[in-house]
């Protein structure tokens, strides 16, 4: 029976009061969510993680993950099965690196976050994924030469360094926006490259962290405008990658969607995720079975401007009716999302700051039919 997004449990609000600075990033550990964000204290971007329970329910207070003095931007999260890995760009210098810090269940810091990086570069946008064989954390690297690489490097189970980092790709136009996927033999990476135009591409990993095979396009060619603010999502059903991305091809973005398959060639249809007036850009998205993923894209239509939720078969397309997601203070926007136990996780920036809305997952009959 496919499942749907049904409703929205209230949002538990995060964060502690500054302006936000980029999106969150979310993941279920089995019991609880953990929740990474940025925002700015003492005009200094910093970023904190919080533990929510099953119900919405904040567990504590936030934990401050980057050293006072020190930027903190770009939070990506994980949990190895111990403790929660959190990767995040910044320094205290000219420079931005990545970093990484361990926290235990308690989302109690076990050390001061570590240098993953450290030379005479910009590294930013870090993501960090899970494969069978531990994790692995990839970024985009801009080099004083004016080149830009994607690199990555794996870590053992102790979330130790294994060999130097491994460069990707290296190219001369800027690169960014990096996400990683586990798939049940490593990892697959993508990101998104800023020309006259953007366009994304995506590249799997062997177990060893290395590049496997060549890198393909994830999307059908250039996607409208060069910003690299979260333009597209990709995710594993455990046969195929459900890619999801906004394109501007009539004045004003909407957000598309196929299928890409373990080979990283664009399968099926190209199909309109967002319908209605307005803008529509900065697509989430997780499988909950295969073929079935979930998707989430904020909306911005004249004041208004929420965040929609909606099933999407891989081979038909998006279910006709979603959820729309609002803070207390009635806005929400780059959303960021977890799969969880019967429920989908995503993490919006209000005006107030981040908030987390869990949203259950039901019969998609059952929920039509109560409408």
């Amino acid at each position: 029976m496919p499942l749907c997004p049904t409703r929205s449990l209230p949002p538990a609000e995060l964060s502690t009061g500054g302006p936000v600075d980029g999106r969150a990033s979310l993941v279920w550990n089995g019991h609880t969510w953990g929740v990474a964000w940025s925002e700015v204290v003492s005009e200094q971007p910093t970023v904190f993680f919080a533990l929510v329970r099953p119900d919405g329910l904040r567990r504590g207070s936030p934990t401050r993950v980057s050293d006072v003095g020190y930027r903190g931007t770009s939070p990506a999260v994980a949990w190895d099965g111990h403790q929660w890995l959190i990767t995040f760009s910044g320094g205290a210098g000219r420079f931005q690196e990545i970093f990484l810090a361990r926290l235990n269940e308690h989302a109690t810091l076990l050390a001061r976050a570590e240098h993953v990086t450290a030379r005479e570069r910009n590294d930013v946008s870090p993501a960090i994924a899970l494969s069978p064989d531990g994790p692995t954390i990839a970024w985009a690297a801009e080099f004083l030469s004016h080149r830009w690489a994607i690199r990555a490097v794996r870590l053992n189970r102790w979330a130790m360094q294994i060999g130097p980092p491994v460069t990707i790709v290296e190219r001369s136009e800027p690169l960014g926006s990096v996400t990683i996927v586990p798939n049940d033999r490593g990892v697959a990476v993508s990101w998104l490259v800023r020309r006259g135009e953007a366009v994304v591409d995506v590249m799997r990993l062997d177990p060893g962290g290395g590049p496997h095979g060549y890198f393909g396009r994830a999307t059908p060619s250039t996607i409208g405008s060069a910003d690299h603010a979260a333009r597209y999502a990709l995710a594993w059903d455990g046969t195929q990658y459900g890619f999801a991305w906004d394109e501007v091809r009539t004045g004003s973005p909407r957000v598309f969607f196929h299928t890409l398959t373990r080979r990283l060639d664009a399968s099926g249809a190209t199909m309109t995720v967002s319908h209605g007036g307005g803008s529509a850009r900065a697509p989430a998205i997780v499988a909950i079975a295969p073929g079935r993923f979930v998707a989430a894209w904020e909306v911005e239509r004249d004041t208004d401007r929420h965040v929609e939720v909606g099933a999407i078969d891989g081979a038909t397309g998006r279910d006709a009716v979603g959820v729309q997601l609002r803070g207390h203070d009635g806005t929400a926007w780059s959303p960021a999302m977890g799969m969880g136990q019967d429920s989908v996780g995503v993490a919006t920036t209000t005006a107030r700051g981040i908030a987390l809305h869990i949203v259950p997952l039901g019969s998609c009959a059952l929920r039509d039919a109560g409408r």
